[in-house]
């Protein structure tokens, strides 16, 4: 199946191909999403893997949280081109991409996903890796605070932290926090592939980003 992936939640933007076992896999850094380096990183990715946009069944990207322009533009982007060409798409928890690029990095069954949710706040989650390889935790996605962080890890003998790369305050404030083994990582667009189930699809029109609030 030929797959083109988006994801855009942080600093980094990135877009990949899949394509007849060939993956092409490209990004930039900034912190403004620029669409048409987007749109240009598409047509390089289809060229690398001998495909054009004609070819492509299945359009997925990273719906956040992260940066609330990033992701929009992204999706903006997804609606656009699955209108164009009537084409299914599948929304995936950055921070669970997160998780799967941690997942051979730790040898742990349990991993704390932290992005910067600013004004001093974290996007949090909780990941655990099944015996079968699978990935599950979305629903406790959520804003909290510093202090929340700290109530929550207390009592953990090993907290193995999957960190947004951007995060230095995190790393700062931590840095006396026992038993802390911290991997850090931006999701890519890459590493979709492996999380998308086939009969997730969306329709163009229900989109849903993941803008996670502090309530």
């Amino acid at each position: 199946m030929n797959i083109l992936s988006i994801e855009s939640s942080t600093r980094m933007c990135s877009v990949s191909v899949s394509s007849k076992e060939r993956v092409s896999f490209r990004y930039f850094m900034s912190k403004k999403t620029d669409i048409k380096k987007i749109l240009l990183m598409i047509e390089k990715c289809c060229k690398d893997t001998e495909c054009t946009f004609n070819d492509i069944q299945l359009l997925v990207f990273g719906r956040g949280p992260g940066s609330f322009t990033g992701i929009r533009t992204v999706v903006g982007i997804i609606q656009g081109l699955a209108f164009w060409k009537k084409l299914p798409v599948i929304g995936v928890s950055s921070m669970r991409i997160m998780a799967k690029i941690s997942q051979k990095k730790f040898n742990s069954k349990n991993i704390l996903v932290v992005m910067d949710a600013k004004n001093d706040n974290l996007y949090f989650a909780e990941y655990k890796i099944k015996d079968n390889g699978d990935i599950i935790g979305e629903k406790t996605e959520r804003v909290i605070s510093f202090n929340e962080f700290f109530s929550i890890t207390y009592k953990m003998k090993e907290k193995f932290i999957v960190l947004e790369k951007d995060f230095h305050s995190f790393v700062k404030k931590t840095k006396n926090l026992e038993g802390c083994l911290i991997y850090r990582t931006f999701p890519k667009a890459k590493n979709i592939f492996s999380l998308v189930k086939l009969k997730n699809f969306s329709n163009f029109e229900i989109i849903k980003p993941n803008y996670l609030e502090n309530n």
